[in-house]
């Protein structure tokens, strides 16, 4: 999940904070916190899936990926969300051709990408060739900013725009990182909050305006048609016309979140729910203590791994 517009608003609108920036240092050893599945989505798309699950190919290409970035003394933590695995759900995505003959079409690629068995199969991979992997329990996004926080991690590598508004951890669009030069795009959250008119702390509150995780773009429906009342349409993206008008609602000092609930959510939402979620993007509350979870082999998932990954954790 993405923050509704929040990437076209910055690829278009305020491309000034787009930073250039290297991950590689010679005065520390930078640690990044990698969004597994940004990771996952990224390496399957580069691989050829033509006749079912490539997974040889996927191992290869993820051990280059990794070892290109670690030989030069960045550290790298990956976070996969937590499934439970399923070794038969596992077997039928292996072969394009089995995937056809159950349903009688070709897989595509979002079925690889978004299928819990690809994550485990990364996770895998991963802890096989010695990279730290741990896993979050419920809420993945706060999860995995909470360990990046706790552990001062550099930065978040990740495709998701739900990542510059929870903490103000900075995020390194994994898309742009060159692995040989260690080039890559970081999002400059002052810059974007100077361009938009808000303070840092109010990007949590303009992501529940745009639409995010826990409040999806279908419940700001009827908000956003409003806004876009009287405005016509200037760019191909709605978003982007109404950007300045939901600004608006969240510029005061001080958040009136009865008011939010009233005239943005018309009441479907509750004050109260508002105002815990805004508090949790933040991450104020978060435990210093609070230590990640290692990700786990469960025993079907090590039979799968050594039977069709090649892959063996021992």
């Amino acid at each position: 999940m993405v923050v509704h517009g929040l990437d076209d608003y910055i690829d278009v609108k305020c491309e000034s904070s787009l930073k250039s920036e290297c991950i590689f240092s010679t005065l520390c050893r930078p640690h990044f916190f990698v969004d597994g599945v940004s990771f996952t989505y990224q390496i399957i798309r580069k691989t050829s899936w033509i006749f079912g699950g490539q997974w040889k190919e996927i191992k290869r290409e993820v051990t280059t990926y990794v070892e290109r970035i670690q030989s030069r003394g960045t550290k790298l933590t990956f976070v996969m969300p937590h499934y439970p695995f399923n070794t038969s759900s596992a077997i039928r995505i292996n072969s394009g051709l089995d995937y056809a003959r159950l349903y009688g079409t070709a897989p595509n690629f979002d079925f690889y990408e978004h299928h819990p068995t690809s994550y485990h199969v990364i996770a895998v991979i991963l802890a096989d060739i010695g990279v730290d992997v741990v896993t979050t329990v419920s809420n993945y996004h706060l999860e995995l900013a909470s360990f990046a926080k706790i552990q001062n991690a550099t930065g978040i590598l990740s495709n998701d725009s739900e990542f510059i508004v929870i903490g103000n951890i900075p995020l390194y669009r994994l898309s742009t990182l060159d692995v040989e030069s260690g080039n890559v795009k970081c999002v400059d959250n002052g810059v974007l909050c100077k361009n938009l008119g808000l303070k840092l702390h109010q990007l949590s509150i303009l992501s529940f305006l745009l639409g995010n995780t826990v409040l999806s773009v279908a419940k700001l429906d009827r908000f956003h048609k409003k806004l876009r009342h009287g405005l016509g349409n200037s760019t191909n993206n709605p978003v982007l016309d109404i950007m300045p008008r939901i600004c608006m609602y969240v510029r005061p000092s001080v958040t009136n979140y009865f008011m939010l609930a009233r005239t943005v959510f018309h009441e479907q939402i509750e004050a109260k729910f508002l105002e815990e979620k805004v508090s949790e993007y933040r991450l104020e509350n978060v435990a210093a203590d609070w230590q990640p979870y290692s990700f786990v082999v469960e025993e079907s998932l090590m039979l799968y791994s050594k039977q069709v990954v090649k892959v063996s954790l021992f």
